[in-house]
């Protein structure tokens, strides 16, 4: 697994704090996102260049205000309990950071704090592309997705 030397500001941040986390070996570092961008507009409705949340089969809106590491963070674990998500994930920045991080959840959410102070739209992603987090630069915090997620809780 690789842990690139290049890429923003950002993405040295990130790698920064993939090793004061010791979770480099948990991370695999796609320098050339282009191809999980184009498969994420591909697979998920956008409009403005943002997702369409009413043309999604589910959507969740989330709630940040002081705390929203720790609201995402939240909202991520409640999503998972809710519809038993697969942890698999890539995630992906809109602008400032110019790699994608192909990961577990749990990982990611370990790097919340990091990640959040990016000031950019922030794509949680699931490897087969069935559903999405994004925290918008503007405050937003939303899950959806493009099918029936069967395995809710009642």
């Amino acid at each position: 697994m690789s842990l690139a030397a290049g890429g923003s500001f950002y993405d040295r941040a990130i790698a920064m704090e993939l090793n004061r986390q010791a979770l480099r070996d948990h991370v695999v570092i796609d320098e050339n996102p282009h191809d999980c961008i184009r498969k994420m507009e591909a697979n998920f409705p956008f409009g403005s260049s943002r997702p369409d949340w009413s043309r999604m089969h589910v959507h969740v809106k989330g709630a940040l205000d002081e705390n929203p590491a720790e609201q995402v963070l939240q909202f991520m674990i409640q999503m998972n309990a809710r519809y038993h998500l697969d942890d698999r994930i890539t995630y992906l920045g809109d602008s400032l950071t110019d790699h994608a991080y192909h990961c577990r959840l749990q990982t990611a959410m370990a790097l919340l704090p990091c990640i959040l102070d990016i000031p950019q739209h922030h794509y949680f992603v699931h490897a087969g592309f069935l559903w999405l987090f994004a925290v918008s630069f503007e405050g937003d915090l939303d899950f959806g997705a493009n099918v029936d997620l069967i395995k809710q809780r009642a």
